[in-house]
C-alpha cells in the first residue's frame, strides 16, 4: 500500500511538473490580469464619460439661466424705453413750450418740464433746446444755458418729421436720448429731448454681479 501511494504522488507530482500544465497555469493568471485590466478601463471610461455629461449639463443650464435672465434684463431696458417714446411727441405740441421757444418767455416752460421730470422716474432729464442747440428750460435746471447744436440726437430731431433714438458717445454723460423737433406753422422752432436713465438697471446689474453689455441693432 505504501509503494502505492508513492507511485501516486509521483504521478501526479509529473502531471503538475508537465510543460501543459505549467501553460495553464500562466494563460489562467493572464487571463485574470487581463480582466482586471479591462473592468480598469471600463471604469476610466465610466468616469469619463460621465464627467462629460456632468459638464456639458452645467454648460447647458448656466447657458438656458443666463439667456433667461438676459431676455429679462433686455424686457426691463425696452419697458423703461418705450415707457419715454411716447413722451418728446406729447412734448413738442405743448403750447406752453411752443410759446417759450417762440417769445423766448421761459419760466413756464422751465416749471412745467421740471414737473413732468418729477412724475417719469425713468427719465434722466428733459430738455428743450431753441434752433441752435441753446437749452432754454429743462427738467434739471444745471444744464440751461448749455449748447448742443453738435450733438447726433439733435441733428438727427431736426432732420426728422418723427421722434429719433440716438446713443450718445461714451465720452459723454448723456447717453440714451429720444427726441423730436418742435414746429409750429411749419417753422422748426426747436427740439424737445428726453434722456432715458438706466441708472437704476445698472446699479442692480452691478449689485448682482452680473457682466452685462447693452448694444443697439447696430452693435453699439
Amino acid at each position: 500500500r505504501l509503494s502505492r501511494r508513492v507511485e501516486g504522488r509521483r504521478f501526479r507530482l509529473m502531471q503538475w511538473s508537465s510543460p501543459s500544465s505549467w501553460k495553464a497555469v500562466r494563460s489562467g493568471k493572464l487571463l485574470k490580469r487581463l480582466g482586471l485590466l479591462l473592468l480598469f478601463l471600463i471604469m476610466l471610461c465610466v468616469i469619463w464619460a460621465s464627467q462629460v455629461y456632468l459638464t456639458r449639463l452645467f454648460s447647458e443650464t448656466e447657458g438656458a439661466d443666463a439667456k433667461l435672465r438676459a431676455r429679462l434684463y433686455a424686457n426691463g431696458i425696452q419697458s423703461k424705453t418705450k415707457e419715454l417714446e411716447r413722451v418728446p411727441l406729447l412734448l413738442a405740441s405743448d403750447p406752453v413750450l411752443i410759446g417759450a421757444l417762440q417769445t423766448g418767455q421761459t419760466d413756464e416752460a422751465q416749471s412745467r418740464l421740471v414737473a413732468f421730470g418729477e412724475e417719469i422716474e425713468s427719465s434722466n432729464s428733459i430738455a428743450l433746446l431753441d434752433v441752435d442747440g441753446d437749452v432754454i428750460a429743462a427738467s434739471d435746471p444745471a444744464l440751461i444755458g448749455e449748447n448742443k447744436g453738435d450733438r447726433g440726437f439733435f441733428t438727427l430731431a431736426e432732420a426728422n418729421t418723427g421722434t429719433v433714438f440716438t446713443i450718445d458717445s461714451p465720452s459723454v454723460s448723456d447717453r440714451f436720448r429720444y427726441s423730436r423737433k418742435v414746429v409750429a406753422d411749419d417753422e422748426l422752432l426747436g427740439v424737445i429731448s428726453v434722456e432715458v436713465d438706466l441708472n437704476e438697471s445698472q446699479i442692480g446689474w452691478q449689485i448682482s454681479r452680473e457682466k452685462v453689455l447693452v448694444t443697439n441693432s447696430e452693435g453699439l
